[in-house]
Order: structure tokens, then sequence, then C-alpha cells
């Protein structure tokens, strides 16, 4: 009897521990938002074949998708990185992927970015 009400009570902590773990929001890391205030796009696309979008603006961060410069895009914003080429943030119009590519591969309307 006492062996049932142990399991009884584990069973119901496990599942409201289940419903808790579902609910749970996790907001991404502050590297990878983006300002809710860019709301604006400009026209452009890739320099170069294969240009990594990736998930944060970091290099070593997880490729999303791929630009190519026979696909257009929709650049939003830059975030400028001490002593390392900055990235933009953009969204491949071809594939709908949204991600930071290096600046140096992506080429935009305009004469300056907002920062992200």
């Amino acid at each position: 009897m006492i062996v049932n009400r142990a399991r009884n009570k584990t069973a119901a902590l496990v599942a409201a521990l289940a419903v808790a773990l579902s609910t749970l929001v996790v907001a991404p890391p502050a590297s990878a938002a983006v300002s809710q205030e860019v709301t604006t796009a400009v026209a452009g696309g890739f320099r170069v074949d294969g240009a990594r979008i990736r998930q944060s603006p970091d290099t070593t961060s997880s490729i999303l998708g791929l630009g190519y410069t026979s696909q257009s895009a929709n650049v939003r914003c830059i975030v400028p990185r001490p002593h390392f080429s900055s990235m933009i943030y953009l969204t491949n119009n071809a594939t709908g992927v949204t991600g930071y590519v290096l600046a140096d591969y992506v080429w935009h309307n305009g004469s300056s970015l907002p920062g992200c």
C-alpha cells in the first residue's frame, strides 16, 4: 500500500514536471536576438556562391543555409564585430532562410544599414 502511494506521488510529480517543461519558453541568446525596431529591409544579394547563413553573428554558430550569387536577399541590419568582419542579418528570398552572413559576402542597396 505504501509502495503504491509512493508510485502515485512519483507519477504525479513526473506528469507535473512534463507539463511545466512543455510550457517553458526559452529565449534566444542575446547575441542572436535582433532588435524589434529593425523592421525595414533593403534589397541585396550574395557576392559569392555558398555564403554561409548562420544562426547568430559568430562564424562558429550553426549554419542554417547557403546563399548564392543568383539569389536575392532582404538585408535588415549589421552587427559590427571589433577585430573581425561585420555580419549582416538578412533573409534569403529564394529559400526563406534568415540569419547572419559575413558582410564581405553581401551587397545591398543603400548607403548604410542600421545596427541590429
